[in-house]
């Protein structure tokens, strides 16, 4: 293991940017500062990005379907946004911490969390941009 000096910091991201993904950092706020969870020592937060990604789907899915209605047409009126609303409130928001992630989903989809309603709905929208 390598102990790094907080100054030598700048330095050494640029290096690994460059080795990595070939790109020359033009400035600190464009490196090593560009995300506030860096400087905060928030850096095993990004995987939450992922799962709530892949979770959006899930809750997508569901929704259309206990709504009988995809979000595109109910994103069009006053009264599908309060649908929507409604049932985010009534499916996930009351709960608040009373569930752990993993029971909020099983208590809502009957399964555990998957990553096929991301598959899904990367498939549905990408193999008609590119088919």
């Amino acid at each position: 293991e390598r102990t790094v000096k907080v100054n030598e910091l700048p330095e050494l991201w640029n290096s690994k940017y460059k080795e990595y993904l070939g790109v020359d950092v033009p400035n600190d706020s464009k490196g090593i500062l560009q995300d506030i969870h860096w400087s905060m020592g928030a850096i095993g937060y990004f995987p939450t990005y992922s799962t709530g990604t892949v979770l959006s789907a899930t809750w997508k899915k569901l929704l259309e379907k206990d709504l009988n209605n995809p979000i595109e047409d109910l994103v069009k009126t006053k009264e599908g946004i309060k649908k929507m609303q409604d049932w985010q409130r009534d499916k996930i928001h009351c709960y608040g911490s009373m569930y752990t992630f993993k029971d909020l989903i099983k208590l809502n989809t009957g399964e555990g969390f998957s990553t096929e309603p991301w598959k899904e709905y990367l498939d549905n929208k990408y193999s008609k941009l590119y088919p």
